[in-house]
């Protein structure tokens, strides 16, 4: 799963629903401006409660796109080949802990956002 420029908060509910759908997420590349704050990578870990491996590879978003372009064109069974495609660099194990904390956040800020959407209609 790509995550791009600062982890935007708003994509690990899209990973819960994609996880539904297909193999579980268990880890996320990710390259560009994000790999720079360890920061960031810690809280991305603890938020999508995923590894993140951050590839020596710096063409992460052309690599991403092309070994997509295979598996939609029958080139590549599935997207395991980009596993093959990158050296390992950093890697950040998630917080279970503060993974759940997080989804709590999250749950209750649907829960709230739902009640909005009700109440204006």
């Amino acid at each position: 799963m790509a995550v791009p420029g600062r982890g935007s908060p708003s994509l690990h509910p899209a990973q819960w629903e994609i996880q539904g759908l297909f193999e579980p997420i268990e880890e996320i590349r990710v390259t560009g401006g994000l790999v720079g704050s360890s920061t960031w990578l810690r809280i991305a870990a603890d938020v999508f409660g995923a590894r993140i491996h951050v590839p020596e590879t710096p063409e992460g978003s052309a690599l991403g796109a092309a070994v997509m372009a295979w598996v939609a064109l029958g080139l590549s069974a599935d997207l395991k080949a980009a596993r093959q495609l990158t050296r390992p660099g950093v890697l950040i194990e998630p917080d279970p802990h503060t993974h759940g904390l997080y989804r709590q956040q999250v749950e209750k800020a649907d829960r709230i956002l739902q009640a909005v959407k009700v109440a204006r209609e």
